[in-house]
């Protein structure tokens, strides 16, 4: 059975047991045809600099379609239905989660779809650093939602 490419973007896992570092350089998934993927950073540390792009697009339409020929040979429109399930031309989320610090200096995250709804953006830094006294805790979580 040959399988239906539906132009659905391909995820994006960077994991690093380290830092991560990114200077003028981009990650990116793009979809023509249905949903963007997704985009994962994962690390001790994250930082982005010197003009560094994250990003998540779609430029399909809302909800995606395909011609297939019915049971008479007549054109008809159906879903087209990606490997994960979903027929939308929404752009792709982006995580990046850090143990102890993210620092971005001109450097962007986005998503953006063209014709439907941008991803999600979450950008955490979830850590915990002791004081002497070992009892300082900290976490910041910064998300959006795209629209």
């Amino acid at each position: 059975m040959a399988r239906l490419n539906t132009g659905e973007g391909r995820n994006v896992t960077i994991t690093a047991t380290g830092g991560f570092a990114s200077d003028a350089s981009t990650v990116a998934t793009s979809a023509e045809g249905n949903h963007g993927g997704d985009i994962s950073i994962t690390a001790q540390s994250v930082q982005l600099s010197g003009g560094t792009l994250i990003t998540a697009n779609s430029k399909a339409p809302l909800v995606v379609t395909k011609l297939v020929l019915d049971q008479d040979g007549l054109p008809v429109e159906v879903e087209a239905v990606g490997d994960d399930g979903r027929s939308d031309g929404n752009a792709g989320n982006v995580t990046i989660i850090s143990d102890s610090n993210v620092v971005m200096q001109n450097s962007s995250v986005t998503t953006e779809a063209s014709q439907a709804s941008g991803g999600s953006i979450e950008i955490g830094c979830i850590g915990h650093r002791n004081d002497p006294a070992g009892q300082q805790q900290s976490q910041h979580v910064v998300k959006g939602l795209g629209g």
